[in-house]
């Protein structure tokens, strides 16, 4: 369903593996929720969905979270109001409050020329 399913059916499954969805069951489809991630051809908004889900795994998505990056810094002329990027820092920060402390900051330079852009 992830993939060949309907809207609904890909948003139903996408939205099984967030919040509350026990880490077992969400590390079986880890890899094909981070593949749509990077997919430039998923919709913005869709990505974002999975951004969330994968950040619910907390430590476990922490190999995702440059990705969950990248994705902040896309441009997004469809998303006006800014909802997607909230969606993704709601993601970015529920898999972890201080990424310095936790080890994934590892391009400070990357921070540095996108705080001052």
């Amino acid at each position: 369903m992830l993939t060949k399913g309907t809207d609904l059916q890909r948003k139903s499954a996408i939205e099984y593996f967030g919040y509350k969805c026990p880490p077992e069951q969400v590390s079986l489809a880890v890899e094909s929720l981070a593949a749509l991630l990077k997919d430039s051809k998923q919709e913005m908004a869709v990505r974002a969905n999975i951004a969330g889900s994968i950040a619910c795994l907390g430590e476990g998505a922490y190999a995702y979270y440059p990705d969950l990056l990248k994705l902040v810094l896309e441009k997004k002329p469809q998303d006006a109001l800014g909802d997607i990027d909230m969606k993704l820092g709601r993601a970015l920060v529920s898999m972890c409050e201080d990424p310095y402390a936790a080890g994934l900051v590892k391009d400070k330079e990357f921070f540095t020329l996108r705080q001052t852009s």
